[in-house]
């Protein structure tokens, strides 16, 4: 049912457009990553070469196995599947043209249905972009200190019971000043908090001492009484 090749034998998977790959995964921030992912397969396999495996039962259909670039043991799997009767730069923006027709990852995002991790992303930049291209320069794994979307992430979920407390697309004011104190000011020297400076220079002024001397005090006494 699969067969163990190489990238050099799955001449039907579709040269893709790069503003397609980038409006497909949603920005920048996984194409970025991609470099590094292929690279990191080749490493781990000891191999120039990029293997997969295809479904011979079941045309468009791939498999294919990546690393994690930050846990040596984790190793994951991910399927690609696609249009094979569809001509290059023939794209179309209804639904029944599109060239990719689906993918997953056994990553912690490899379940999103808006956009794609990192890992099918790259899958997706090498098959059908970058083999095709001259000259792509891969980085050094060991100095890359990248994050690696959907297994590093340090802040798991939020919530807050104001009316944006439920929002999914970044957080409300309320969640953002407990990560900016708890995550960053906390560990720095000299924040400066509006209400707290304003408080010291009130309470400053209370406690200094009058200037004007006795003469004064007794004035300002006797314009009271």
């Amino acid at each position: 049912m699969w067969e163990r090749l190489s990238q050099a034998h799955v001449p039907e998977f579709p040269r893709l457009d790069f503003e397609y790959i980038r409006q497909l995964t949603l920005g920048p921030y996984q194409l970025e990553l991609a470099p590094s992912y292929v690279q990191d397969k080749f490493e781990h396999e000891s191999s120039d070469v990029f293997e997969l495996d295809v479904n011979r039962d079941v045309p468009g259909f791939l498999r294919i196995r990546i690393y994690s670039r930050f846990k040596n043991a984790t190793r994951y799997q991910l399927w690609v599947c696609f249009r094979v009767d569809i001509e290059n730069d023939q794209m179309d923006d209804e639904g029944e043209d599109q060239i990719i027709l689906g993918y997953y990852c056994t990553c912690k995002a490899g379940a999103r249905t808006l956009g794609c991790c990192a890992h099918v992303a790259s899958i997706l930049w090498f098959l059908g972009w970058a083999r095709h291209q001259q000259n792509i320069r891969y980085p050094n794994i060991e100095n890359d200190q990248m994050e690696d979307e959907g297994e590093n992430q340090v802040i798991l979920g939020y919530y807050c019971t104001c009316k944006a407390g439920a929002r999914t697309l970044g957080c409300c004011a309320h969640v953002g000043s407990i990560l900016w104190f708890l995550g960053w000011a906390r560990h720095q020297q000299n924040i400066r908090y509006p209400s707290t400076v304003l408080f010291r220079y009130i309470l400053d002024a209370g406690n200094r001492q009058n200037n004007n001397g006795p003469n004064q005090e007794e004035l300002i006494v006797d314009e009271e009484e």
